[in-house]
């Protein structure tokens, strides 16, 4: 995509986000017509932003100094939106899951 594909992108991302949210689905499909790449695109980014609160805001970002303190035993559990699936490594500073 050219920078001014992404400028119109961003454009209709800022006026979708001023649309209720019960009205944006045709608010962009009047917008972007039939460029699919496009909404689909807006689409993504308001997505995005409608995420409950990022992970560092969260309570359960806490759960670092947990896995830090030796971490076995978390496979498979869940935090936020995230499931812990293996070690992968470890340092002076923490572990990587």
């Amino acid at each position: 995509m050219s920078v001014r594909d992404w400028q119109k992108i961003k454009d209709i991302f800022a006026l979708a986000l001023e649309q209720p949210k019960e009205t944006r689905a045709s608010f962009l499909r009047g917008v972007c017509g039939s460029d699919r790449t496009l909404l689909e695109e807006v689409e993504s980014l308001l997505a995005a932003s409608d995420e409950p609160e990022p992970l560092i805001d969260r309570k359960d970002y806490g759960v670092a100094s947990v896995l830090n303190a030796g971490g076995a035993g978390y496979e498979g559990r869940v935090f936020g939106h995230y499931k812990i699936i293996r070690e992968i490594g470890r340092g002076g500073m923490g572990a990587v899951f």
